[in-house]
């Protein structure tokens, strides 16, 4: 699933419903799936997010606006905030802790 959910970000956030079909399932059958082990989709989309931006941030040839646009944000700075969330830190900052 975190598969699919990564595969489909670069065109926005995924809907539920896409990733659904991605891997086969009614969004209903998915979201109880996801409730009987105690998880949401938003929180899973999230995280694949923050994963992806972590690898695509230690790649210092990838500029932050294109992180943004895999990550399926409208802009950089709406990745900036979620990053900041996800750790405290701005991307840049986090990239030259990196290097």
């Amino acid at each position: 699933m975190r598969q699919s959910i990564g595969a489909l970000l670069c065109d926005g956030y995924p809907d539920i419903q896409r990733t659904a079909e991605a891997i086969g399932l009614g969004a209903r059958t998915l979201q109880r799936r996801l409730a009987e082990a105690g998880e949401s989709y938003h929180h899973l989309v999230d995280a694949v997010r923050f994963e992806t931006g972590i690898r695509l941030l230690r790649d210092g040839n990838v500029r932050l606006f294109d992180v943004a646009g895999e990550l399926g944000y409208a802009d950089q700075a709406n990745f900036t905030r979620a990053f900041r969330r996800w750790t405290g830190m701005a991307p840049r900052t986090f990239r030259r802790a990196q290097a």
